[in-house]
């Protein structure tokens, strides 16, 4: 590879793919503001194989690591909210 003219190489790097996370359900589906509720998350996808990816759960904007995770279920803890709401809770994958 050449940078600014000079020359530089190395070893091959290594890209993984990881294939798209589902959730079937979350329970309980509510709790306090104060966040700390323990949830289950159940869905597909939570097992990456050899790809290596920091998976996290989102409570709207909010991310949260997962307490214990298996191959079709997570346990996670809600986070603190300051208005009480309904929200979208979705997987992340590498801070996305």
């Amino acid at each position: 590879m050449t940078l600014d003219g000079e020359i530089y190489s190395g070893s091959p790097q290594r890209f993984d793919y990881y294939k798209e996370s589902q959730i079937l359900s979350v329970v309980p589906n509510m709790g306090p503001k104060r966040g700390g509720t323990e949830v289950k998350v159940t869905g597909f996808g939570f097992s990456q194989g050899k790809a290596i990816c920091n998976m996290t759960v989102r409570f709207a904007a909010e991310y949260v690591n997962p307490v214990q995770r298996q191959q079709h279920e997570m346990i996670v803890r809600t986070p603190k909210v300051d208005v009480a709401d309904a929200v979208v809770v979705s997987i992340g994958m590498n801070g996305q």
